[in-house]
């Protein structure tokens, strides 16, 4: 299960965002690169058929500012939608955004207004799906379910409404039950914003990825653990998991091995001038799956640019 942490909280950068894609391993992407002419930087989902031309991504930020992040949402059977017969792929979602030159984030902000623009958007697979604007200090979570929420609204270190994480459940504010692994995550993204002044940008991302590799140590390929979904809802970081076909994930691929496959580390300075994004692809196919870990990924990418 996906997971998103992010906050304005620390006193160097106007947003820091950590991203972990959970996600089969035989899944075929692509790193962290510029796309759409230098303006979108972002990894992308290679198209599963050639009618499939547009790019699509889960997590990027462009030239402007502007981020992007959408998640996977499971649905219990009473909250879930009819659905249409053919769903619009989720990676064209962040995509569609991202691409938008001389936005008015006003015109975008809500789950209504952003349909007005991106006529696919009722038509899309279940989500959840983060964005904003870094250079007004603005940021929402829409669903598939129709609702948007606030999100990210000051830059209190001390207040738990600065500290954001979403993962495949439907988006709880502060003070609402969520999935163990959403409520870890908050609280070492609160202690790692509290501990993280006066820190080298190098020392800080590496902490990030330190929060986004948390998890128990356990037996992972043990028959209860790999049919058990419960897992996947409670552990920050997921190890390689060999996943039997029955067991669905609510994922496009539904066999073989699934777990944090990729981790991003976007920071934003202060001023709004300055973007650092860090990709690690801890998996990139089912092929050495034992030789991998967060401190041997397949590939990583650092990327650092100035804003328009």
């Amino acid at each position: 299960m996906c997971l998103l942490l992010a906050t304005r909280s620390h006193p160097d950068y106007e947003l820091v965002l950590i991203s972990n894609r959970d996600e089969f391993f035989g899944r075929k992407a692509h790193i962290t690169c510029w796309q759409d002419d230098g303006y979108i930087l972002c990894p992308y989902d290679v198209p599963q058929s050639i009618d499939s031309h547009k790019f699509g991504t889960w997590c990027g930020i462009n030239k402007d500012g502007r981020v992007g992040t959408i998640l996977n949402l499971k649905l219990d059977q009473d909250s879930q939608r009819e659905r249409p017969l053919h769903l619009s792929s989720r990676g064209k979602v962040p995509t569609t955004f991202l691409s938008q030159r001389n936005l008015n984030w006003r015109q975008w902000n809500s789950y209504d207004k952003f349909a007005d623009h991106f006529s696919e958007l009722d038509n899309t697979g279940d989500f959840n799906f983060f964005y904003g604007d870094c250079k007004s200090g603005q940021y929402k979570v829409i669903d598939s379910l129709r609702q948007t929420h606030d999100v990210l609204t000051n830059n209190d270190s001390q207040d738990e409404g600065s500290y954001m994480a979403v993962s495949n459940d439907v988006y709880r504010h502060p003070g609402e039950d969520t999935w163990t692994k959403v409520q870890l995550a908050k609280q070492h993204l609160r202690t790692l914003i509290e501990n993280g002044e006066n820190e080298d940008q190098d020392n800080f991302i590496a902490k990030c990825f330190h929060v986004a590799s948390t998890c128990p140590k356990l037996d992972w390929q043990s028959d209860e653990l790999v049919h058990s979904l419960d897992f996947t809802r409670q552990s920050i970081f997921v190890p390689p998991l060999k996943i039997p076909a029955d067991v669905n994930l609510g994922t496009t691929t539904h066999a073989g091995f699934y777990g944090t496959r990729s981790q991003i580390v976007i920071l934003v300075s202060k001023d709004c001038q300055k973007v650092t994004l860090v990709e690690k692809v801890i998996h990139n196919s089912d092929e050495q799956v034992s030789q991998r870990s967060p401190e041997q990924p397949a590939e990583q990418l650092k990327f650092q640019f100035d804003l328009n």
